[in-house]
């Protein structure tokens, strides 16, 4: 579904990410773990453009991404959902709003659908009754389920988490991972940044481990964390069990 080839990224002199190749095949929930700096989160974002990288090759789903054409990667987001760490949700509108807005303005859909379809997925998440309420009258939780709900509403390819639950209380990270965990059971393609181990083992397909900005070692959750072959890995999470 998603295939990166060479992808390099550089902030100034800084080399971020040093020949990124990755495969993530459709169905399937990559989860990627490093120490912070390791360049995790700017993989993610180069992969819907909001990070553009100075080289490389993207493709979804066999189609090769233009890296430098705007329109290319507006089209591309319409694909892949984004999930961030701080909701971005818009303060003045209220939930409906914003789950509706982009979808509507880029005419994927009418209004009158937008809002059927954005009740009935506010209703899966328990949030059908905050379709009125603004984001600031939200506990943390439910904003991030909106934002996840509001990204399944562009009826994306693929759906990518940026740390989604660093800005939770625990009680909350529990019904963000539960959202999740469905999705990935449903088959939805996932890459997910995050520090949960738990569900890096037992919902991911597949784990990639970064440091540096590049890929020290990926396998499946159980040679990953019972029989690391690098030695950084192994490290790694020795110091997390």
């Amino acid at each position: 579904m998603i295939s990166l080839r060479n992808v390099c990224k550089k902030y100034g002199d800084k080399d971020i990410l040093k020949g990124i190749d990755l495969d993530v095949q459709a169905g399937s929930c990559t989860v990627l773990l490093g120490p912070s700096g390791s360049g995790k989160s700017t993989l993610i974002r180069c992969i819907n453009g909001l990070v553009r990288p100075e080289s490389g090759e993207i493709a979804l789903a066999g189609t090769a991404v233009a890296l430098h054409d705007e329109r290319n990667w507006q089209q591309l987001r319409t694909q892949v959902g984004m999930v961030f760490q701080d909701y971005s949700l818009f303060a003045h509108l209220s939930v409906m709003d914003n789950m509706t807005l982009v979808p509507v303005r880029r005419g994927l859909m009418d209004k009158a659908t937008a809002q059927k379809e954005a009740l009935a997925l506010l209703h899966k998440v328990g949030l059908a009754y905050k379709a009125q309420a603004h984001p600031g009258e939200l506990s943390g939780g439910q904003q991030q389920r909106v934002a996840i709900v509001r990204a399944l509403l562009m009826r994306p390819k693929a759906m990518l988490f940026d740390e989604p639950t660093s800005a939770l209380d625990p009680e909350a990270i529990g019904g963000v991972l539960a959202i999740m965990r469905e999705l990935a059971a449903d088959g939805m393609t996932m890459i997910v940044v995050t520090h949960e181990m738990r569900f890096a083992r037992e919902v991911s397909d597949h784990i990639v481990f970064m440091e540096d900005g590049r890929i020290v070692e990926q396998g499946p959750p159980a040679d990953m964390f019972e029989r690391p072959a690098h030695e950084r890995t192994r490290r790694f999470f020795s110091n997390i069990h």
